[in-house]
Protein backbone atom coordinates (compact mmCIF):
# COMPACT_ATOMS: atom_id res chain seq x y z
CA UNK A 1 0.00 0.00 0.00
CA UNK A 2 1.92 3.12 -1.07
CA UNK A 3 2.75 5.91 1.60
CA UNK A 4 -0.01 8.51 2.08
CA UNK A 5 1.56 11.90 1.57
CA UNK A 6 2.63 14.30 4.48
CA UNK A 7 0.16 17.34 4.90
CA UNK A 8 1.54 20.33 6.79
CA UNK A 9 -0.98 22.55 8.86
CA UNK A 10 0.38 26.01 9.04
CA UNK A 11 -0.83 28.22 11.78
CA UNK A 12 -0.36 31.84 11.51
CA UNK A 13 -0.08 33.71 15.06
CA UNK A 14 0.31 36.98 16.07
CA UNK A 15 -0.81 37.39 20.18
CA UNK A 16 -3.31 34.82 19.86
CA UNK A 17 -2.35 33.12 23.15
CA UNK A 18 -5.79 32.66 24.23
CA UNK A 19 -6.77 30.36 21.04
CA UNK A 20 -3.51 28.16 20.27
CA UNK A 21 -4.48 25.96 22.97
CA UNK A 22 -8.12 24.95 21.73
CA UNK A 23 -6.64 24.95 17.97
CA UNK A 24 -4.05 22.99 18.53
CA UNK A 25 -5.49 20.03 20.40
CA UNK A 26 -8.36 20.00 18.27
CA UNK A 27 -5.81 19.36 15.35
CA UNK A 28 -3.89 17.33 17.17
CA UNK A 29 -6.92 14.65 17.09
CA UNK A 30 -6.78 14.88 13.38
CA UNK A 31 -7.35 11.17 12.18
CA UNK A 32 -5.40 11.70 8.80
CA UNK A 33 -1.74 10.66 8.80
CA UNK A 34 0.86 11.90 8.46
CA UNK A 35 0.69 15.67 9.47
CA UNK A 36 3.60 17.65 10.25
CA UNK A 37 1.64 21.35 12.45
CA UNK A 38 3.40 24.66 12.61
CA UNK A 39 2.69 28.02 14.36
CA UNK A 40 4.36 30.83 12.88
CA UNK A 41 4.45 33.13 15.35
CA UNK A 42 4.58 36.82 13.84
CA UNK A 43 6.06 38.87 16.79
CA UNK A 44 4.11 38.15 19.39
CA UNK A 45 3.72 40.02 22.45
CA UNK A 46 2.00 37.76 24.35
CA UNK A 47 2.30 34.75 26.09
CA UNK A 48 2.13 32.77 22.57
CA UNK A 49 5.29 31.46 22.76
CA UNK A 50 5.65 30.11 26.22
CA UNK A 51 1.92 28.35 25.87
CA UNK A 52 3.61 26.32 22.75
CA UNK A 53 5.66 24.53 25.21
CA UNK A 54 2.54 22.60 26.18
CA UNK A 55 2.77 21.29 22.31
CA UNK A 56 6.75 19.52 22.12
CA UNK A 57 5.07 18.16 18.83
CA UNK A 58 4.78 21.44 17.19
CA UNK A 59 6.93 23.12 14.90
CA UNK A 60 7.71 26.79 16.03
CA UNK A 61 8.50 29.09 13.38
CA UNK A 62 9.14 33.07 14.97
CA UNK A 63 9.25 35.97 13.26
CA UNK A 64 10.84 39.29 14.53
CA UNK A 65 8.38 41.20 13.29
CA UNK A 66 4.28 40.85 12.02
CA UNK A 67 4.55 39.95 8.39
CA UNK A 68 0.75 39.86 8.27
CA UNK A 69 -1.11 37.01 6.63
CA UNK A 70 0.38 36.45 3.14
CA UNK A 71 3.99 36.63 3.85
CA UNK A 72 3.53 35.36 7.46
CA UNK A 73 2.06 31.77 5.83
CA UNK A 74 4.51 32.49 3.25
CA UNK A 75 7.27 32.32 5.58
CA UNK A 76 5.93 28.86 7.25
CA UNK A 77 4.84 27.07 3.96
CA UNK A 78 8.96 27.70 2.83
CA UNK A 79 9.57 25.89 5.92
CA UNK A 80 7.41 23.19 6.12
CA UNK A 81 8.03 19.60 4.31
CA UNK A 82 4.41 18.50 3.07
CA UNK A 83 3.22 18.00 -0.54
CA UNK A 84 -0.08 19.29 0.89
CA UNK A 85 -0.64 22.13 3.45
CA UNK A 86 -3.31 23.62 5.41
CA UNK A 87 -3.42 27.54 6.33
CA UNK A 88 -4.82 27.49 8.97
CA UNK A 89 -6.13 30.81 11.30
CA UNK A 90 -5.43 30.31 15.24
CA UNK A 91 -9.02 30.69 15.96
CA UNK A 92 -10.53 27.63 14.56
CA UNK A 93 -10.89 24.05 15.66
CA UNK A 94 -11.23 21.08 13.56
CA UNK A 95 -13.53 18.04 13.39
CA UNK A 96 -11.19 15.02 13.74
CA UNK A 97 -11.72 13.61 10.00
CA UNK A 98 -11.36 17.61 8.21
CA UNK A 99 -8.63 16.43 6.15
CA UNK A 100 -10.22 13.13 4.91
CA UNK A 101 -12.01 14.31 1.54
CA UNK A 102 -10.06 16.83 0.78
CA UNK A 103 -7.22 14.62 0.37
CA UNK A 104 -8.79 12.42 -1.69
CA UNK A 105 -9.57 14.90 -4.39
CA UNK A 106 -6.33 16.28 -4.33
CA UNK A 107 -4.75 12.92 -4.87
CA UNK A 108 -7.65 11.62 -7.23
CA UNK A 109 -7.77 14.73 -9.42
CA UNK A 110 -3.82 16.47 -10.10
CA UNK A 111 -5.95 19.63 -11.53
CA UNK A 112 -7.34 20.49 -8.29
CA UNK A 113 -4.97 22.91 -6.55
CA UNK A 114 -6.71 24.11 -3.55
CA UNK A 115 -9.65 22.56 -1.10
CA UNK A 116 -12.35 25.16 0.66
CA UNK A 117 -13.39 23.67 4.11
CA UNK A 118 -17.38 23.86 5.21
CA UNK A 119 -16.16 26.89 7.52
CA UNK A 120 -19.19 27.13 10.64
CA UNK A 121 -19.83 29.11 13.22
CA UNK A 122 -17.77 28.48 16.42
CA UNK A 123 -20.55 29.97 18.61
CA UNK A 124 -22.86 28.15 16.66
CA UNK A 125 -22.11 24.83 14.82
CA UNK A 126 -25.43 24.87 12.51
CA UNK A 127 -24.71 28.57 10.98
CA UNK A 128 -22.61 28.95 8.40
CA UNK A 129 -19.70 31.12 8.38
CA UNK A 130 -18.39 30.80 4.78
CA UNK A 131 -18.44 27.89 2.47
CA UNK A 132 -15.72 29.11 -0.44
CA UNK A 133 -16.05 32.45 -2.10
CA UNK A 134 -18.50 34.31 -4.90
CA UNK A 135 -18.70 37.44 -7.07
CA UNK A 136 -21.12 40.12 -6.41
CA UNK A 137 -22.21 42.14 -8.86
CA UNK A 138 -19.66 44.69 -7.56
CA UNK A 139 -17.11 42.40 -8.31
CA UNK A 140 -16.22 42.06 -4.61
CA UNK A 141 -16.01 38.53 -3.26
CA UNK A 142 -17.76 37.33 -0.44
CA UNK A 143 -18.46 34.28 1.86
CA UNK A 144 -21.13 31.57 0.60
CA UNK A 145 -23.87 30.56 2.56
CA UNK A 146 -22.93 33.26 5.31
CA UNK A 147 -24.97 33.17 8.47
CA UNK A 148 -27.39 30.52 6.73
CA UNK A 149 -28.49 27.49 7.93
CA UNK A 150 -26.75 23.78 6.15
CA UNK A 151 -29.67 22.75 5.21
CA UNK A 152 -31.15 25.86 3.12
CA UNK A 153 -29.75 25.32 0.05
CA UNK A 154 -28.71 22.24 -1.36
CA UNK A 155 -25.35 23.48 -2.96
CA UNK A 156 -24.17 23.51 0.50
CA UNK A 157 -23.80 19.88 0.81
CA UNK A 158 -22.64 19.38 -3.08
CA UNK A 159 -19.22 19.14 -4.03
CA UNK A 160 -18.16 21.70 -6.77
CA UNK A 161 -15.58 23.65 -8.32
CA UNK A 162 -15.77 27.27 -7.22
CA UNK A 163 -13.82 30.37 -7.30
CA UNK A 164 -11.84 30.60 -4.02
CA UNK A 165 -11.14 28.93 -0.74
CA UNK A 166 -11.92 29.69 2.31
CA UNK A 167 -8.01 31.28 3.34
CA UNK A 168 -8.41 30.38 7.17
CA UNK A 169 -8.53 26.57 6.62
CA UNK A 170 -7.78 26.15 2.69
CA UNK A 171 -5.75 23.04 1.73
CA UNK A 172 -3.47 23.50 -0.63
CA UNK A 173 -1.11 21.76 -3.17
CA UNK A 174 2.04 23.05 -3.05
CA UNK A 175 2.95 22.37 -6.72
CA UNK A 176 0.04 25.07 -7.64
CA UNK A 177 0.95 27.16 -5.14
CA UNK A 178 4.61 27.47 -6.11
CA UNK A 179 3.52 27.74 -10.05
CA UNK A 180 1.27 31.00 -9.54
CA UNK A 181 3.55 32.53 -7.43
CA UNK A 182 2.69 32.10 -3.55
CA UNK A 183 0.51 35.10 -1.30
CA UNK A 184 1.24 38.38 -2.93
CA UNK A 185 2.78 39.68 0.34
CA UNK A 186 2.00 43.38 -0.30
CA UNK A 187 -1.52 42.28 0.26
CA UNK A 188 -0.21 42.02 4.30
CA UNK A 189 -3.84 40.68 5.09
CA UNK A 190 -7.46 40.41 3.57
CA UNK A 191 -8.27 39.16 -0.09
CA UNK A 192 -5.08 37.22 0.22
CA UNK A 193 -7.07 33.65 -0.61
CA UNK A 194 -8.35 35.19 -3.27
CA UNK A 195 -5.65 36.85 -5.06
CA UNK A 196 -4.30 33.55 -4.76
CA UNK A 197 -7.13 31.54 -6.26
CA UNK A 198 -7.68 33.87 -9.24
CA UNK A 199 -4.10 33.42 -10.23
CA UNK A 200 -4.52 29.69 -9.65
CA UNK A 201 -7.56 29.66 -12.13
CA UNK A 202 -5.31 31.76 -14.57
CA UNK A 203 -3.01 28.98 -14.31
CA UNK A 204 -5.73 26.38 -15.23
CA UNK A 205 -5.85 24.92 -11.69
CA UNK A 206 -9.30 23.94 -10.27
CA UNK A 207 -10.12 25.06 -6.65
CA UNK A 208 -12.73 22.22 -4.77
CA UNK A 209 -15.10 22.71 -1.93
CA UNK A 210 -15.37 19.78 0.04
CA UNK A 211 -18.59 19.71 2.59
CA UNK A 212 -17.47 16.95 4.24
CA UNK A 213 -14.47 18.54 5.66
CA UNK A 214 -16.06 20.64 8.78
CA UNK A 215 -14.26 23.31 10.71
CA UNK A 216 -15.31 25.84 13.60
CA UNK A 217 -14.27 29.77 12.99
CA UNK A 218 -14.38 32.36 15.55
CA UNK A 219 -14.09 34.86 13.20
CA UNK A 220 -11.71 38.38 13.06
CA UNK A 221 -9.96 38.27 16.08
CA UNK A 222 -6.37 39.63 14.90
CA UNK A 223 -8.43 42.60 13.27
CA UNK A 224 -11.56 43.25 15.65
CA UNK A 225 -14.64 43.35 12.88
CA UNK A 226 -15.65 47.19 14.02
CA UNK A 227 -11.70 47.48 13.49
CA UNK A 228 -10.97 50.18 10.82
CA UNK A 229 -7.31 48.71 9.79
CA UNK A 230 -9.36 45.55 8.80
CA UNK A 231 -11.69 48.19 6.31
CA UNK A 232 -7.93 49.72 5.41
CA UNK A 233 -6.31 46.64 4.38
CA UNK A 234 -9.25 45.26 2.78
CA UNK A 235 -10.39 48.06 1.12
CA UNK A 236 -6.11 48.82 -0.56
CA UNK A 237 -6.41 45.48 -1.24
CA UNK A 238 -9.37 45.10 -3.25
CA UNK A 239 -8.35 48.23 -5.43
CA UNK A 240 -5.47 46.17 -6.06
CA UNK A 241 -7.27 43.03 -7.53
CA UNK A 242 -9.39 44.66 -9.47
CA UNK A 243 -6.20 46.26 -11.07
CA UNK A 244 -4.28 43.35 -11.16
CA UNK A 245 -7.11 41.46 -13.22
CA UNK A 246 -9.65 43.29 -15.16
CA UNK A 247 -9.72 44.93 -18.11
CA UNK A 248 -10.70 48.40 -18.73
CA UNK A 249 -13.94 47.60 -20.62
CA UNK A 250 -14.81 44.93 -18.00
CA UNK A 251 -14.87 47.29 -15.17
CA UNK A 252 -16.93 49.90 -17.02
CA UNK A 253 -20.06 47.74 -17.43
CA UNK A 254 -19.88 47.36 -13.83
CA UNK A 255 -19.34 50.92 -12.80
CA UNK A 256 -22.59 51.01 -11.30
CA UNK A 257 -22.25 48.45 -8.56
CA UNK A 258 -18.35 49.85 -8.20
CA UNK A 259 -19.58 53.31 -7.18
CA UNK A 260 -22.76 52.04 -5.23
CA UNK A 261 -20.19 49.69 -3.58
CA UNK A 262 -17.82 52.84 -3.02
CA UNK A 263 -20.59 54.90 -1.58
CA UNK A 264 -21.27 51.96 1.42
CA UNK A 265 -17.43 52.45 2.00
CA UNK A 266 -17.34 56.09 2.63
CA UNK A 267 -20.58 55.70 4.73
CA UNK A 268 -18.77 53.09 6.64
CA UNK A 269 -15.32 54.55 7.16
CA UNK A 270 -16.20 58.47 7.24
CA UNK A 271 -19.34 58.58 8.87
CA UNK A 272 -20.22 55.74 10.87
CA UNK A 273 -16.33 54.96 12.03
CA UNK A 274 -15.52 58.40 11.95
CA UNK A 275 -12.30 57.43 10.41
CA UNK A 276 -12.22 59.53 6.64
CA UNK A 277 -7.91 59.73 7.37
CA UNK A 278 -8.41 55.83 6.82
CA UNK A 279 -10.25 55.94 3.90
CA UNK A 280 -8.21 58.53 2.20
CA UNK A 281 -5.01 56.40 3.23
CA UNK A 282 -6.17 53.20 1.46
CA UNK A 283 -7.04 54.81 -1.69
CA UNK A 284 -4.16 56.84 -1.77
CA UNK A 285 -1.88 53.66 -1.27
CA UNK A 286 -3.62 51.50 -3.32
CA UNK A 287 -3.55 54.00 -6.40
CA UNK A 288 0.48 55.00 -6.26
CA UNK A 289 0.98 51.39 -5.67
CA UNK A 290 -1.24 50.15 -9.10
CA UNK A 291 2.71 50.77 -10.59
CA UNK A 292 3.97 47.64 -8.98
CA UNK A 293 1.55 45.68 -11.00
CA UNK A 294 1.96 47.14 -14.01
CA UNK A 295 3.88 44.08 -15.23
CA UNK A 296 1.59 41.79 -13.10
CA UNK A 297 -1.40 43.60 -14.98
CA UNK A 298 -0.37 42.57 -18.05
CA UNK A 299 0.57 38.98 -17.67
CA UNK A 300 -2.80 38.53 -15.81
CA UNK A 301 -5.16 39.94 -19.00
CA UNK A 302 -3.07 38.23 -21.63
CA UNK A 303 -3.96 35.46 -19.17
CA UNK A 304 -7.68 36.55 -18.59
CA UNK A 305 -7.86 36.52 -22.52
CA UNK A 306 -7.05 33.25 -23.03
CA UNK A 307 -9.44 32.04 -20.12
CA UNK A 308 -12.08 34.45 -20.43
CA UNK A 309 -15.12 32.42 -21.88
CA UNK A 310 -14.43 29.59 -18.80
CA UNK A 311 -13.79 32.98 -16.33
CA UNK A 312 -17.80 34.28 -17.13
CA UNK A 313 -19.04 31.07 -17.36
CA UNK A 314 -17.66 30.17 -13.62
CA UNK A 315 -18.68 33.26 -12.46
CA UNK A 316 -22.28 33.35 -13.17
CA UNK A 317 -22.43 29.75 -11.99
CA UNK A 318 -20.82 30.18 -8.73
CA UNK A 319 -20.95 26.39 -8.42
CA UNK A 320 -20.19 23.53 -10.92
CA UNK A 321 -21.26 20.11 -9.77
CA UNK A 322 -18.91 17.33 -9.65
Amino acid sequence: MAEKPLVSIIILNYNGAALLQECITSVEKTRYAPVEIMVVDNASTDDSIILLEKFPGVKISGNKRNYGYAEGNNIGIAQSRGKYFVTLNNDVTVEPDWLDKPLAHLEGNERIGAVSCRQMSYADHEIIDGLFHYFKPDLTMLPFGEQRKMGEDPRFSMTGRVFSANGGSAVIRRKMFDEVGGFDARFFAYLDEVDLCMRAFLYDWWVVYAPEAVVYHKGSVSFKKTGIRKYYFRERNRFWFLYKYYPVSYLLKHVIPLLIMELRVIRVMCVVMLKPQWYFKARLEAITGFRKYKAVRVENLKRMRERWKKFIELKRKMFISL
